[in-house]
């Protein structure tokens, strides 16, 4: 009879769509697939996704990039930022109810219609924030966060340059270096100036049209290179001072040979938790209006995402969300 029980129940799960791959590729190798709406446990809630970003990460663990650190379980269903409502809680918790619209980062299965998630990795929807910025905010968030706090070596007086400030986590960092009352010099592309108006960034450079006066070099204290892969064409090294400090997010580059400067890679550590970055960033935005463009949002389909991952692998502007619910 027990046995009959439990088969009936498994019958009558309900099935949600997800996207995800089958093996490491490109961009068209993300799949959809059919599985059980995940069932909350004591500590977790269930949270209908309403969106979630693309991310580059999502791309580089398509494309294996990481295997060697850390190999998929396949079939992978891809993801780690996302905003939903909560529509079930646990029985252990009480911060949260049903109808309280979160943010959540985690390490995958946000390219779903349902997750479920312990409340160290949600945090409360601040008032008047766009759900598609909102979906945006936790990878770059919490990189933004980290570098500025636990990486970084900032004092009281330091002027901060930001190579890459058009991009989600530089733009992040010029918002933290604002509201802290630093002088901040942003480097990107000529595109992004207007961008650069709205981050009260105090001294804008365009990398492709750069001044013929060398004034601008050796002006920050503090240059956090968010370019991806670091490749800045040496302009983290002209931006900073001699004894200053250069902040990198992919690891410092083998050909950069500044003696007097501080190197420091921003990486993982396991006494940096989501918890503490979302407390940050819900006072900060309790204060502050966010600066997050999104570029673009596509519909839940597969061919959809498909062409969103080939967009964020091309030299794109802004996060791309897809809408869910």
């Amino acid at each position: 009879m027990l046995y009959a029980i439990i088969n009936s129940k498994e019958s009558q799960a309900i099935q949600m769509k997800a996207f995800g791959i089958q093996s490491y590729g490109p961009p068209s190798v993300i799949q959809e697939y059919t599985k059980d709406e995940p069932i909350p446990k004591d500590n977790q809630v269930k949270i209908k996704v309403s969106a979630f970003a693309i991310n580059p990460y999502d791309a580089s663990m398509r494309r294996g990039n990481f295997q060697d650190q850390r190999a998929l379980k396949f079939p992978y269903i891809l993801g780690s930022d996302l905003v939903g409502k909560i529509v079930e809680v646990g029985t252990a918790v009480n911060d949260y109810q049903i109808g309280d619209f979160v943010i959540n980062h985690r390490a995958s299965g946000a390219y779903s219609e349902y997750v479920t998630a312990t409340t160290a990795k949600i945090m409360p929807l601040p008032a008047g924030l766009d759900l598609a910025q909102a979906a945006s905010l936790p990878t770059p968030g919490i990189a933004a966060y980290n570098a500025w706090h636990a990486f970084a070596n900032i004092q009281s007086n330091d002027v901060i340059g930001i190579v890459g400030v058009g991009g989600a986590v530089g733009s992040l960092i010029a918002q933290i270096a604002h509201a802290a009352g630093h002088r901040v010099i942003g480097v990107a592309k000529g595109r992004h100036q207007e961008l650069a108006k709205e981050l009260q960034v105090d001294q804008f450079i365009a990398y492709d049209q750069l001044p013929e006066e060398e004034t601008w070099q050796h002006q920050a204290d503090v240059v956090f290179n968010t370019i991806f892969a670091g490749s800045d064409q040496h302009l983290s090294e002209q931006l900073v001072k001699e004894n200053g400090q250069l902040v990198f997010f992919t690891g410092v580059p083998d050909d950069l040979n500044l003696p007097n400067v501080d190197t420091v890679a921003v990486g993982f550590r396991k006494d940096l938790k989501d918890a503490d970055v979302f407390a940050f960033w819900s006072d900060f935005l309790a204060e502050h209006p966010l600066q997050l463009a999104v570029q673009q949002t596509f519909p839940f389909e597969q061919e959809a995402i498909v062409k969103a991952h080939e967009l964020i692998e091309s030299h794109h502007q802004g996060k791309l969300v897809v809408w869910v619910n």
